[in-house]
């Protein structure tokens, strides 16, 4: 068995899931929050240009590494944030997340996001 480095995962991301709350007009919404904080290894693979209606958009594709964790599943998104905590760019997770050794170890998540 190798050894896990925690250095590689250098990246903060926040783990979210979608959830019922209240609005301020006491109406039932969905939104998306912070589940889980996590340090995560960063690969992205490819970008897909595409052009819809004159306005050009770019589907990234992104490997996401980290420590394993049974609670994250495939409905769930990896938002970066900034320093000030507002979300800086948020990937929505293709499939579900795969262990890719079997030793509940290491995640390894695919995920795509659409940049503008």
């Amino acid at each position: 068995m190798r050894p896990l480095r925690p250095g590689k995962y250098r990246h903060i991301v926040w783990v979210q899931k979608k959830e019922n709350t209240r609005n301020p007009d006491g109406e039932w919404i969905t939104e998306w929050v912070d589940f889980k904080k996590k340090f995560a290894d960063k690969n992205p693979l490819k970008t897909e240009d595409y052009f819809k209606a004159k306005a050009s958009n770019a589907i990234t594709t992104t490997v996401w590494k980290m420590r394993y964790d049974s609670s994250i599943v495939g409905d769930m998104r990896i938002v970066e944030k900034d320093k000030s905590g507002n979300v800086k760019q948020s990937y929505e997770i293709v499939g579900g997340p795969l262990d890719r050794e079997g030793l509940n170890r290491e995640l390894e998540i695919i995920t795509e996001a659409v940049v503008p």
